[in-house]
C-alpha cells in the first residue's frame, strides 16, 4: 500500500464530497424560496454532507486499519519464515563443518 495510492483515493473521496455539495448549493440557490427557507435549506444539506463526511472518512480509516493489521500479520510471517530459514542454514553449514572436520 503506496502513500501516493492513499493520497489519490483522499483527493478522490474530497473530489466527489465536494461535488456534491457544490451541486446541492447551486440547486438550493436558484429553487425559489424565501431567505429563511434558503438558510434553513442550506443548513440542512450543510449537516447532510457533513454528516456524509464523517461517514466517509469513518470507512475509509476502518479499512485502512483494516489493511494496516494485514500487512502487519504478513510481515511478522514473513520474518518467522526468514529466521527460520536463516536458522536452518546455520544448522546446515554446522553440520557440514563438522563434517568437514571430522574428515581432516
Amino acid at each position: 500500500m503506496s502513500r501516493s495510492c492513499d493520497d489519490g483515493g483522499m483527493n478522490a473521496l474530497l473530489a466527489f464530497l465536494l461535488g456534491g455539495v457544490v451541486g446541492a448549493l447551486f440547486g438550493i440557490l436558484y429553487a425559489p424560496s424565501s431567505g429563511e427557507e434558503m438558510r434553513r435549506r442550506l443548513r440542512f444539506y450543510a449537516e447532510e454532507a457533513a454528516d456524509r463526511a464523517v461517514d466517509r472518512v469513518s470507512a475509509v480509516r476502518e479499512n485502512a486499519s483494516e489493511r494496516l493489521a494485514r500487512v502487519k500479520q504478513e510481515v511478522e510471517e514473513v520474518k518467522d519464515r526468514f529466521a527460520s530459514a536463516v536458522d536452518a542454514g546455520k544448522k546446515a553449514f554446522e553440520s557440514e563443518t563438522e563434517a568437514v572436520e571430522e574428515k581432516a
